[in-house]
This record gives structure tokens, sequence and C-alpha cells, in this order.
């Protein structure tokens, strides 16, 4: 698949943040700045890589990817909860379909550079437009529930092709658009040999 030279989204693997740019509007920058949250990052950059590699229109099946998930909870979410299946699967699809989408309470990512303010009750906001809020919050679509949940990332909902969606990892003097993933995942494979458990956060 080709990709754009100018990408409207990008997901950095090497600081876990995800940079949206699009037309007409403001560009925004979201950090997954603790080990849980940089889990969930990692799950949509797997939901993003299977599209690309099968049907960009079909929604992905989490349970064809149980050991990846499970290796991805262990390294980069630091263990934060059970990678039991059951329970993994449960905590993926309850955020994917309330906690990731909100982009103004924001529960699992900080937007750089902003600042949350009270909104008309007494809940701290970030400040977006409806629109720029309803079209976050459509990129997170699931059918099924459970254990045969299916997830999809619909960046068409922003106006994007997959083309326009770029993933990073290392440094481009290291790797090609289009190895990021799978770099990722290798060395995630290498450091988890001899990983020591590490203590949980309050994310999951």
């Amino acid at each position: 698949m080709a990709h754009s030279d100018r990408p409207r989204l990008t997901i950095d693997l090497n600081q876990f943040k995800l940079h949206l740019s699009l037309p007409d509007r403001n560009p925004f920058t979201l950090h997954f700045d603790t080990p849980s949250r940089r889990f969930y990052l990692s799950v949509i950059a797997l939901v993003i890589e299977q599209m690309r590699r099968g049907n960009p229109d079909a929604t992905v099946p989490l349970k064809d990817h149980a050991a990846v998930l499970a290796l991805l909870n262990e390294t980069v979410g630091g263990g934060a909860g059970s990678s039991n299946w059951s329970k993994l699967i449960g905590r993926i699809y309850r955020k994917w379909k309330e906690a990731l989408p909100n982009l103004e309470g924001a529960p699992l990512f900080n937007v750089i550079g902003c600042k949350k303010e009270f909104d008309e009750g007494a809940d701290k906001v970030y400040r977006f437009e409806e629109t720029t809020k309803d079209s976050w919050a459509n990129l997170f679509e699931y059918k099924g529930s459970r254990e045969n949940v299916r997830l999809r990332f619909s960046v068409e909902r922003l106006g994007l092709a997959l083309a326009d969606v770029s993933m990073v990892y290392g440094t481009s003097s290291e790797i090609q658009e289009g190895e990021a993933w799978d770099r990722f995942l290798r060395e995630l494979r290498e450091k988890n040999e001899n990983m020591e458990p590490a203590a949980p956060d309050h994310d999951h």
C-alpha cells in the first residue's frame, strides 16, 4: 500500500503518541503516558496494521491475535492487568467502547499542550469543538462483544485513507515505512524473554 508523503495521522511507537492533523482544524497530539495507557495505543496500532494487511473495510477479530495482545499487555502494558484472555478481552472491549472515544474527558491519554478546564458541572475536561469530538469518537467501531469482539479504526470518517496513516518506530534511517509494527513486535518479544514482572498501575 502506498503511503502519503504528508500523513494526517501518525502513531509514534517510540514515545506512545498519536498525532492528528486535519485540514481546517487545529492539529493535536495525544500522549498515552503510563504503561497501561501505552497498551491501548498499541491495540490501536495492531488494528490499523491488520486492516492494512487484510480487508481495509472489515473489522479485525481480536481472538485471532490473542498471543500478540498478551505480549503487549506484559511488555508495554507492564502487566497492569491480567493477560488471561477472558479478562484481557473484556478490558479491551470496555476501553474501545467507552474510554478511548472520549476525547473531552480523555481517561486514557493527555492532550499535549492543553489543560483541562471545568465544564458546566464539576468535571475537568479538554475543550474541543463538537465536530472534532464526534469525529474522534466515530473512529472506534466495534462489532460483537467480549470474546467475539471485532474492532475497526475507521479513519475514513475523518476523510482519510489508510495511506494517510503513518506508524513510526526507531529512526527514519533505521526503518522504512511499513516495517515499524514488525520491528516493534520483534523487539518486544526479545525483551520479554528476560523481563521481570512490573508493579501494576491504576489505569486498567
